[in-house]
This record gives structure tokens, C-alpha cells and sequence, in this order.
């Protein structure tokens, strides 16, 4: 790898170990364990930070970290099940934690046991040992079902069958893939050849990836048509996709120096860097799993610098990718520890499950030996300044490039509320989920329509959503999505949308509406058609509101920002109807993390209404 990624990369681990190790404390057994302050609990995935107090010690030599990695071996080895694996907490018994346990504890097992003087002892290193054993084999009992399978259990579910529950067959695709890798560090650590293993989930990874390189399976699990009247519909989550799903699969092929594996894994990596944004950040407001973002990838995922490290022999700029997010990584934390948005502050200090799960990442990565000289070097996306468009087709999503502008539109329709399940609707129907500026940084960012608490260790119990759309005062519209919208190719950076707005009420019909989004130049210019609207409409236009940004509405028609020395200017132009522009107070959502002042533009309740709103950006 380059020596600025390796450095930068211990540079932030290091960081991170610090910060987790002040939370350490003893329980019984001489052991050690992570007190978590945002949550006053033990999180037993929380050992996965094991792995990084390991990297931590063969980087510095210093006792102070690999006494660390042993105290928390001694606390997983007591929390481990009879049959093997370990459980999210008392409340959740989820057993895929383990996975993740497993991969860590095993690659901690060769660090200390690799270096010049060994760190465990005689009796440690067999307590080790066969703490992995049992988990391998509580690993090996993981049977994904089939199509048949998936559909029988969900009906079975649906009809309330006495034990039909969710239960271990359900797998997102990231689990399935970090078996590859767990046997493999784990086959490493115990002197064995776990291959034929690593294989079998390998093979079902590979099966998810669609023509366009997306990656289907998370939150749901594919089926067939026949199957869809029974279950929820195939489910996409790109955030996911980049910090562990394609991260584990490319350091499995870099170990296995599988270059046949390494290409497929970068040809999908590749369809997904155009989210990757030029200041590190990963959009993902079309994902599956998109209650669980932060600005720099999914909260309780790896990261995508395992990611840059498995793929660096392929192409450099996935070691660019890695770097730019490290960048941003650094500026999220607070006292060495991660917060979701680097919106800085004194608040109440953040969970740890993103910093071990981090450290981890960055430990895994740095793990990766040099790559070959002759890697490719492309540009990413978020490095171009020509008008550039990038179609994400499996998640009707459409990334635009044009100057200093970026953009990502929504259109996916892949809206599994409709159904009685608790999952959450992603942004659809032409949604700008994010909009941003080189110099200026964030403008807009959309989550999910409707928010609900699908993991309870992981959300709060109330939350704003933050999503962008078009509501009624009665709430009958419950946004401008459309999950049939239609998204079609204008010019480079320039699409045309059209659709009708979605009821809470099927039976009835929305207005027919209608959007341009274009970059012109050193602009970025919206116009919406509204045809007919019989009701009072609110298009809601959510602005990023970092801490330094400063508000202002001098007249009906403008909204001024002004942030770093710079003024971004919303210019409103009313081209049929009637429409009243208001900023409202500032929210504190909860997806996407960041702090957002509502921008309302009330339309008229008659007839055919037209607007245009114009972004600007200059020098103060």
C-alpha cells in the first residue's frame, strides 16, 4: 500500500485505541471489558476491538496495548455461549455477532503470537485456541436456506405459525460474506485449511451481485417472482456494501491471491464509488439500511478501508477512496472516540460501536502486504470536474457531476412499507439525497421518508427523518416520492423526472409532478411542475445547518448561507401559481446525521404550479 495510507491509517487506529481505552475496565477474572459511555452497558461485540489493541502493539511495541488485547480475550472467552458463539446482549440473543467476534479473535491470536517474544502464555494460548474451535464449529452449522425456503418461512410468519419467528436462517448478505474470511484468519491462527468452507459462503456472496455490481441481500434475502406475494422484495444497501461486504471479499482474494476474485470484487466496488463523495462521505439515502448511516459509511460496519486495502493492487484510487474517508473519519472524532457527523461540540460522548468497529477496519487493512507496481490509477467519480452522470439501474439511482456540484438522486422503488414488515422506506421518487459542494461542503441531505426504530441498540426511540418531499396540512401526501417515477437523461448533468405523488390512501391519486434537475455551469438548478393540485402543498427542501453556518432571508425570494467564507445562495423563481418561501427552526435528525434547517416553499392550491430554485456558491 502507499506509505501515506499505511501512515494515516495507524495514525487514526492509534487514535482510536486511546480513545476505547479509557473505557476500559475490570470485571471478573482478571478480565477486561469496554464500559460504553452512551449506553451504560457492556456491548459484547465490543471485543472485536481486540484486534486493533493487537495491531496496536506489533506497531508500537508498547505491553500497555497487547496487555489490552489479552485482558479483552480473557472477557470473550467468559462471554462465549456453550455452543460456541456470542450473543448481541441479554435482551437481543442474535448470534451473528459472532462472525465479527470470530474474525477479530482469530487475527489478535496470530499478531500476539507472531511476534518476536510471544504474548500469551502457556495456559492463555490454548484457552484461545479452543475458544476459536468452538466457534468454527458453531460457524459451520450456518445453512442459508433456499428460494423454497425463504418463501415458506415468511408465509409461515405472516400466518403467525406457532415458532415461526425470525430465526438464524435469516442472513444479510454481509454476514455470509465475512465467513470467507473468518475461516481463512481463522484456519491461519489454528495451523488448519478452512477453504472448502470460505467457498461454500463465498459462492453465495457472489450469487447476490447483480449485472450492474450492486449487491443485493441486506435486510432481505433474494427470491424468485413466484416468491415476492410472501415476503418482502430483494433489498440493496450500498453503504453496507462498501464498508463490509466488498471489504471482506477483497482481503479473502488478497490472502488467497485469488486475481480472478480481485477483479470481480473491483468491478462491483467500482459501481458503487460513484456515493463516495469528495470529502470522504459515503451517501447512502437510497439504502436498505439507511437508518443505520453516518457521514462516513453505516455506524456499525467495518469501514471502507479494508475495502482500499484488498483492492490497492487492482487500482490505486481505491486507496484514494480510503483516504479521503480516513479524513473524514478524523474529523468526526470527540475525545478519540467517533461521532456519527463532524459537527464537533460538547454533547453527550458518542457509543463505542463505532469506534471498535472502525479500529478493527483500520486493523484488518493495515494487516494487507504491499501491492503490485503495476496497479491501474483512474480517476474516482467525486475527482472529475466535466459534467459526468453515473446510473446505479438495481437502485434506479442516478449520481451527477458537473465543476464543484455533486448530486444523487433517488428513484428506487424498492419500498417494502407497503408491506406488514418494520422495516423503513427509503428515500424513492427522485429524491436529491445529497447535495454538495467542493468548497462549501454539504447543502442538502435526505434520509428515509418515514422513520421507525427497526434496531433498538442502535436508534433512538424518537428521531426526526429528515426526508425531503412534498406533505399537505393533512397529512395525506406523505412526500413527492413515486415508486414508479420515471428518471430520464437530459444532457451530462442534467435529468428529467416525472411521476404522481404517492397517498397514504391507495385508492386515491396524487397530483401529476414534474422535476429537472440540471448542473449548469457554476450552478445547480431545480424546477418542479405540479399538475393538477387541488390542496395546499409544502415543498420541503432540507439544508445541512453545520455549527459555523449562518442563516439569512432577506426577501421572499432568497435564502443566504454563509459558512467558511463562503455564501451559498437559494434563489426562488415562481414560474406558475403561488408560492411563499419560509425557513423553518433547526431539527437535530436522526438520518442523515447531520443538523438540518428546514427550508418550506408553500405552493398555491389551484391549478398548474411551476418554481425554480437556483444553488449558488461564491466568495464572501
Amino acid at each position: 500500500m502507499s506509505r501515506g495510507f499505511d501512515a494515516e491509517a495507524h495514525t487514526l487506529m492509534l487514535r482510536l485505541c486511546r480513545g476505547m481505552s479509557a473505557h476500559l475496565e475490570p470485571v471478573e477474572d482478571d478480565a477486561l471489558a469496554l464500559h460504553c459511555p452512551a449506553c451504560d452497558v457492556h456491548h459484547i461485540r465490543s471485543i472485536e476491538a481486540v484486534v486493533a489493541f493487537a495491531a496496536a502493539y506489533r506497531a508500537t511495541g508498547d505491553r500497555h496495548w497487547a496487555n489490552a488485547a489479552r485482558g479483552l480475550g480473557r472477557w470473550a472467552i467468559a462471554r462465549q455461549n456453550v455452543d460456541g458463539a456470542w450473543i448481541e446482549s441479554e435482551a437481543n440473543p442474535w448470534r451473528g455477532i459472532s462472525i465479527f467476534v470470530l474474525l477479530a479473535l482469530a487475527t489478535a491470536y496470530r499478531l500476539l503470537q507472531t511476534a518476536e517474544e510471544p504474548i500469551l502464555n502457556n495456559d492463555e494460548a490454548p484457552r484461545w485456541r479452543d475458544a476459536i474451535k468452538r466457534g468454527v464449529s458453531w460457524a459451520e452449522t450456518i445453512r442459508p436456506t433456499g428460494h423454497i425456503g425463504q418463501a415458506a418461512a415468511a408465509l409461515c410468519r405472516r400466518i403467525r405459525w406457532p415458532g415461526a419467528a425470525r430465526n438464524g436462517q435469516f442472513w444479510n448478505t454481509n454476514y455470509l460474506a465475512t465467513l470467507a474470511l473468518m475461516f481463512h484468519e481463522c484456519g491461519r491462527a489454528l495451523g488448519r485449511d478452512f477453504d472448502d468452507r470460505s467457498r461454500r459462503y463465498l459462492e453465495f456472496t457472489l450469487s447476490r451481485i447483480g449485472v450492474d455490481g450492486l449487491i443485493v441481500g441486506e435486510v432481505n434475502e433474494p427470491a424468485p417472482g413466484w416468491a415476492k406475494p410472501f415476503r418482502r422484495v430483494d433489498a440493496i444497501d450500498p453503504g453496507y456494501n462498501l464498508d463490509m461486504t466488498l471489504g471482506v471479499l477483497a482481503l479473502y482474494a488478497h490472502h488467497r491471491g485469488d486475481d480472478g476474485l480481485l477483479e470481480r470484487v473491483a468491478t462491483s466496488a467500482a459501481a458503487h464509488l460513484p456515493l463516495l463523495y469528495a470529502d470522504g462521505s459515503v451517501d447512502n439515502g437510497m439504502g436498505a439500511r439507511g437508518y443505520k448511516a453516518a457521514c462516513w459509511g453505516s455506524q456499525t460496519a467495518h469501514g471502507l478501508q479494508m475495502l482500499a486495502a484488498g483492492l490497492a493492487s487492482v487500482d490505486a484510487r481505491f486507496l484514494r477512496a480510503g483516504q479521503r474517508n480516513m479524513t473524514l473519519l478524523q474529523r468526526c472524532l470527540h475525545d478519540d472516540l467517533l461521532q456519527r457527523a463532524p459537527c464537533g461540540g460538547d454533547g453527550p460522548p458518542p457509543c463505542l460501536y463505532a469506534s471498535f468497529a472502525r479500529a478493527a477496519n483500520l486493523a484488518l487493512a493495515l494487516a494487507v502486504s504491499s501491492p503490485r507496481a503495476s496497479a491501474a490509477d483512474t480517476p474516482l467519480p467525486c475527482e472529475t470536474t466535466a459534467p459526468s452522470r453515473w446510473q446505479l439501474a438495481s437502485l434506479d439511482t442516478t449520481v451527477m457531476r458537473g465543476g464543484a456540484w455533486m448530486m444523487t438522486l433517488s428513484g428506487q422503488s424498492r419500498d417494502s412499507s407497503r408491506l406488514p414488515y418494520r422495516f423503513i422506506t427509503p428515500a424513492t421518487g427522485a429524491t436529491l439525497t445529497r447535495l454538495h459542494h467542493d468548497r462549501f461542503g454539504p447543502v442538502q441531505a435526505a434520509g428515509f421518508a418515514v422513520y421507525q426504530r427497526v434496531e433498538a441498540e442502535h436508534m433512538p426511540a424518537q428521531a426526526q427523518a429528515s426526508a425531503a418531499g412534498l406533505v399537505n396540512a393533512s397529512g395525506d401526501l406523505r412526500s413527492i416520492h413515486d415508486r414508479r417515477v420515471l428518471i430520464e437523461p437530459l444532457g451530462p448533468s442534467a435529468v428529467h423526472a416525472r411521476g404522481r405523488l404517492r397517498t397514504r390512501r391507495i385508492w386515491q391519486r396524487g397530483a401529476a409532478y414534474e422535476m429537472d434537475y440540471a448542473i449548469e455551469h457554476d450552478r445547480v438548478v431545480k424546477r418542479l411542475q405540479l399538475m393538477p393540485n387541488r390542496c395546499d402543498h409544502v415543498l420541503i427542501e432540507p439544508l445541512v445547518a453545520m455549527p459555523d453556518a449562518r442563516f439569512a432571508q432577506p426577501d421572499a425570494h432568497h435564502v443566504i448561507v454563509e459558512r467558511a467564507g463562503l455564501r451559498l445562495q437559494i434563489t426562488l423563481h415562481i414560474d406558475a401559481g403561488t408560492c411563499r418561501m419560509q425557513l423553518a427552526e433547526p431539527i437535530q435528525p436522526y438520518s442523515p446525521p447531520l443538523p438540518i434547517r428546514p427550508l418550506h416553499l408553500a405552493l398555491g392550491a389551484h391549478g398548474r404550479q411551476a418554481l425554480t430554485l437556483i444553488f449558488t456558491v461564491t466568495d464572501c
